[in-house]
């Protein structure tokens, strides 16, 4: 069941025609030392991943092209982690300076997650922790497995894919928005938190209706009482 689920993934990136790397790419690759015919290079040379700031997918011949040694570098050992990753989850991170999330497609981040056991994928919590945010806390532990929503790489909100992506802003307020949801469900007197830090997009559609319908009561009893 695993290899056919592995199998599936694998065809989860947006794949185009086997195409080679054009001259300009094939000389950059060449120019670092890098092999264009090794089998790191040409199993990824059809990657097309997620989306950057320009609207295009991440891909090896975009990197190779722009001159970018650390986009080159990272792709490769990214792409060609995620591939022996599925194969055997014992497959060890590449270090957190190379490892980029953003080349990961939303079902490769699912698979790991799983495979993981809702665990912290290293490069998260070495980022926590370089926030010096106690990963054993309660307020970490309630909330790791929580995915709400979708980023616009196509993932779910989560604890891991926040602080992958090194962004301490989503990081807090997602700590922040979770932990109080939790609290409010319960108690409805909990105070909300500040406004920079609570997010409604780190919560989910019935959490979001449980709090309007709060929200709304002392409204509807003046306006049965005024009735």
């Amino acid at each position: 069941m695993r290899h056919v689920f592995a199998t599936v993934l694998l065809a989860s990136a947006v794949v185009v025609s086997a195409a080679p790397l054009s001259p300009k790419a094939l000389d950059y690759l060449k120019e670092l030392g890098i092999d264009p015919d090794s089998a790191e290079v040409t199993g990824v040379l059809d990657d097309q991943i997620n989306r950057g700031g320009d609207g295009k997918p991440f891909n090896l011949e975009a990197f190779a092209t722009r001159r970018s040694e650390s986009g080159v570098r990272n792709f490769i050992a990214t792409r060609n982690f995620v591939r022996k990753f599925q194969k055997d989850p014992k497959t060890p991170f590449p270090s957190n300076d190379v490892y980029q999330m953003r080349y990961v497609t939303p079902e490769e981040v699912q698979f790991i997650r799983t495979a993981l056991g809702g665990k912290l994928q290293p490069v998260s919590l070495a980022f926590l922790k370089e926030l010096e945010i106690d990963t054993e806390s309660e307020q970490i532990t309630a909330i790791i497995e929580d995915q709400v929503g979708q980023t616009s790489y196509g993932w779910p909100y989560s604890l891991d894919t926040l602080a992958g992506m090194r962004d301490e802003t989503a990081v807090r307020a997602f700590i922040a928005t979770r932990n109080f949801v939790r609290k409010y469900m319960k108690d409805t007197k909990t105070p909300f938190p500040p406004r920079e830090v609570y997010q409604v997009k780190h919560l989910k559609p019935d959490e979001v209706q449980f709090i309007l319908n709060e929200l709304k009561k002392p409204f509807d009893a003046l306006r049965e009482h005024k009735g």
